[in-house]
């Protein structure tokens, strides 16, 4: 998460007033686990089901979607408080845009990128 980070920061020019968070996204796919990491300028729904709000020193605000706890060997500890509203948006529709999303397969503890969607040109 970190790598995708900073590859795609949070941008210091925020003219539009975006609410910027992270987010991972785990599911199944024919057996295999999934990882999607992708970086939103619409922040979170007020009944939004992640866990987090993450971040520390080295990792920016991150929501972590993960019902059937597919990754257990990469989260060590789920938390399913908010530290701030300020990441809920209230603003009407959120933006659709956002940079590549990054998808992983998760195999023995390793994960082995399997695609990058990029479906907009500009996301800022």
């Amino acid at each position: 998460m970190v790598e995708y980070q900073t590859k795609f920061p949070i941008p210091k020019d925020n003219q539009k007033n975006r609410i910027y968070i992270y987010q991972a996204y785990f599911w199944r796919d024919h057996g295999d686990t999934i990882i999607g990491l992708r970086r939103s300028s619409g922040g979170i729904l007020k009944n939004d089901d992640g866990y987090g709000v993450y971040r520390d020193q080295r990792l920016l605000p991150t929501v972590i979607y993960d019902d059937k706890n597919l990754g257990y060997n990469l989260i060590l500890n789920k938390i399913r408080s908010r530290d701030t509203d300020k990441f809920y948006w209230t603003k009407g529709s959120q933006p659709e845009s956002s940079p590549p999303i990054f998808n992983y397969q998760l195999k023995n503890n390793e994960l082995r990128l399997m695609r990058i969607d990029t479906i907009w040109s500009r996301w800022d």
